[in-house]
């Protein structure tokens, strides 16, 4: 059974979820959060092979009978137990939140060069760049 074309959300689920979201950004741990359209919106599956292209699949997907996600939020913890806390208290009346830590460039091991890092901090910069441009350019829209 393909996902069913979104129903009309009402205002409380967004209240609720600005509110959480609100909660997460007062206690200095939200980094980021958005959602995803449905997967008959856009949505598309890549396999890769070594000897060929990848292998395009449009959506939408079943996923009734697979894990999947609607959003996300990244959020700096100081443990996992913290995060856990923080995900008990998504205001979420069924589904699943799947939990997962970001890995960090320490990690890496010793292939992850000094030159590396410095280009991945410059992206990261302009990342940054990048989404206050975008919020200005939604306030002005709005």
């Amino acid at each position: 059974m393909a996902e069913a074309p979104p129903a009309e959300i009402p205002p409380e689920v967004f209240e609720s979820m600005c509110k959480y979201n609100e909660e997460l950004n007062e206690a200095g741990i939200l980094l980021d959060a958005q959602g995803l359209r449905p997967t008959s919106v856009d949505s598309y599956r890549l396999k890769y092979a070594t000897d060929s292209p990848p292998e395009v699949i449009p959506g939408p997907f079943n996923v009734s009978t697979e894990t999947h996600i609607c959003g996300w939020w990244i959020v700096e913890t100081k443990d996992a137990e913290e995060a856990l806390d923080w995900a008990k208290k998504i205001p979420m009346q069924g589904g699943e939140i799947v939990v997962r830590r970001v890995g960090c460039v320490e990690e890496l091991g010793d292939g992850f060069t000094k030159q590396l890092r410095e280009r991945q901090t410059k992206l990261r910069v302009q990342m940054a760049k990048r989404v206050l441009e975008l919020a200005e350019r939604d306030n002005r829209s709005s």
